[in-house]
């Protein structure tokens, strides 16, 4: 990834479909699909200061129903920091979660007490959809993220 992206890889699916014959005879139809690998932001993925202080402070944030913090947990899919505001895109374990708004809540409050820039944005987002192999390695065996 360059190195002036945003700190965040998402999942990318592009289809091409392409027909090729007379009208109203045999087509053929070739598709082509691209999909990049999606992988939450980590702690360790944090490309400056600034965004290691606000990953270190969203480890603070913990899920209350399973435990573990958003950050560890694969619920962040995206950061960036610009020169006046921090944007998360975060997710949720499932999309009817009871305790969205609180999350969410408790993210915007950790982000302002940061006070890094002026302004936070919270975008919650629902793809790709959350599974447990989103979870970092290295809560669930240290070991084996060595």
């Amino acid at each position: 990834m360059p190195p002036d992206s945003p700190t965040a890889i998402f999942m990318v699916k592009h289809i091409i479909l392409c027909c090729t014959g007379p009208p109203m005879r045999g087509y053929i139809i070739t598709m082509e699909v691209y999909v990049v690998e999606f992988k939450p932001l980590y702690k360790q993925d944090a490309k400056s200061e600034e965004e290691k202080k606000v990953l270190e402070a969203l480890e603070g944030v913990i899920d209350p129903e399973i435990g573990f913090d958003v950050v560890n947990l694969g619920l962040i899919y995206g950061l960036e920091v610009t020169d006046q505001s921090v944007n998360v895109k975060m997710t949720m374990t499932f999309a009817g979660c009871p305790l969205m708004d609180y999350m969410v809540s408790q993210v915007r409050e950790v982000l302002k007490s940061l006070a890094i820039r002026p302004e936070v944005n919270v975008d919650l987002v629902f793809e790709p959809a959350w599974t447990p192999e989103f979870i970092n390695p290295a809560i669930m065996n240290p070991e084996a993220a060595k």
